[in-house]
């Protein structure tokens, strides 16, 4: 799908912001994982196992750096559509991208941790965001995690994705810990 940036009203920029940008969290953070998970990289997983700094020290820092590559890609773009005429609350929309986009991260990392597929990783991440923007899982349903709907912040979403964030890093930490 090809679509303008310029000129949106902060209802249409939050759904660019939050079909657009958030496939970047399924991009930059399942692969956190890529060399550890699945039997053909044992070597690998070995050879990090004899090193003094932890595995999970290694992986939390793959997961922090793509947050924070994330953070600049968003912040990126809400300078470009800003610069093109967009109106939108310019912190709000980053942070709700950028939370958004974890989440999706989050999710699609787990299930490769739990699974050990990178394969199911993206599927599960890329399967939510299908639901979500084939509208199957709506903006009044629990389960819908972008916390700007029709332009306004909902501060209960807002709550709710920051918990099911720290919620999936802590599981991710505690998963990581018993390799």
């Amino acid at each position: 799908m090809i679509r303008g940036i310029s000129n949106l009203d902060p209802a249409r920029s939050a759904d660019c912001f939050s079909s657009s940008l958030s496939i970047l969290g399924i991009i930059l953070i399942v692969p956190a994982m890529r060399w550890e998970s699945g039997q053909a990289n044992m070597g690998l997983k070995e050879l990090l196992l004899t090193k003094s700094i932890s595995l999970r020290v290694v992986l939390t820092f793959r997961v922090v750096v793509s947050v924070l590559i994330l953070l600049c890609l968003v912040t990126g773009f809400a300078i470009v559509m800003r610069w093109c005429g967009c109106e939108f609350p310019f912190w709000i929309y980053i942070f709700a991208a950028t939370g958004y986009a974890i989440f999706l991260g989050l999710m699609g990392l787990l299930t490769v941790r739990i699974s050990g597929s990178q394969t199911a990783g993206y599927l599960s991440s890329l399967g939510y965001w299908s639901l979500c923007e084939m509208k199957v899982i709506t903006e009044k349903s629990l389960f819908w995690m972008f916390p700007v709907i029709n332009g306004h912040v909902e501060i209960y979403k807002v709550i709710v994705l920051i918990a099911v964030d720290i919620l999936s890093i802590s599981i991710f930490l505690y998963l990581s810990n018993h390799y």
